[in-house]
């Protein structure tokens, strides 16, 4: 999944922050759930993972596999076939060329290619510290999903936020609800809609109601959990005049740690 799609994902997602209400349990839910998910994504560089990208056309499967510090996409299914046997083939190789590639670069080539890679990270850790000041967090009770209990909390944006970059502006027209783990803290579930027009990327992009995200998690070990199913439809319009719709429904699976 792209830097854009992944910072849309986290304008939805990485509201629940640093709690901003009153009750003391809210704000020991808030708490935790922010040390485990932050942990989480400290840790997503150190896992392949299989991922299918669903985008209303063709779907396709990817086995995302991080090579010397920074992820490449290795196409292995088109709408759930086998690639052809030489189509396998030119896949190998693009495989193979990146390898060789990313071994005979230099100290600056490699540190400047991991640098790009961790500064889009970095930018959505820092969003889940800035985010946190837009919402204010009401604790709904508990539910059954599944075999787990979950905590219910909502996200409504707070009238006096005053956001701190472009990013941070598209918040304040989100409303979100959260499943949390009641034992690990971790997210099960994060449901988000736009309920008013609100700007993304500067004044290129404005997101307009209707636009909802979905988001899922799950173990895949040692207390690390990682997205398995992110669900994205928006109606936006672009520089403000032209509308554009999108969908996306990606699945992730078969996480496993690098040992490379």
């Amino acid at each position: 999944m792209g830097t854009i799609a992944w910072i849309v994902f986290v304008l939805f997602v990485s509201v629940l922050c640093r709690p901003l209400a009153a009750d003391p349990d809210v704000n020991t839910i808030v708490e935790r759930s922010i040390a485990a998910n932050e942990a989480d994504w400290r840790e997503e560089p150190g896992y392949d993972h299989w991922e299918r990208d669903d985008s209303g056309g063709e779907a396709k499967t990817y086995q995302v596999l991080m090579i010397d510090g920074t992820p490449y996409e290795r196409l292995v299914a088109i709408n759930d076939q086998a690639l052809s046997p030489s189509k396998e083939r030119d896949e190998q190789q693009k495989l193979e060329k990146v390898i060789a590639k990313r071994r005979s670069e230099s100290t600056s080539q490699r540190a400047h290619r991991v640098a790009e890679f961790n500064r889009e990270h970095d930018r959505v850790r820092a969003l889940f510290r800035e985010l946190g000041r837009a919402f204010k967090f009401t604790f709904q009770g508990e539910r059954r999903v599944e075999s787990r209990s979950v905590y219910v909390l909502s996200a409504t944006p707070r009238s006096d936020y005053k956001p701190a970059d472009a990013d941070a502006r598209a918040l304040t027209g989100m409303n979100a609800e959260f499943l949390i783990d009641t034992e690990t803290f971790h997210w099960v579930k994060v449901s988000a809609r736009v309920r008013k027009p609100v700007s993304l990327f500067g004044i290129l992009m404005r997101l307009e109601p209707g636009t909802f995200l979905e988001l899922e998690k799950e173990p895949v070990g040692d207390g690390v959990w990682e997205t398995s199913h992110l669900a994205i439809r928006s109606q936006a319009k672009i520089l403000s005049l032209v509308p554009h719709s999108t969908y996306e429904d990606d699945r992730y699976y078969n996480y496993a740690k690098v040992s490379r």
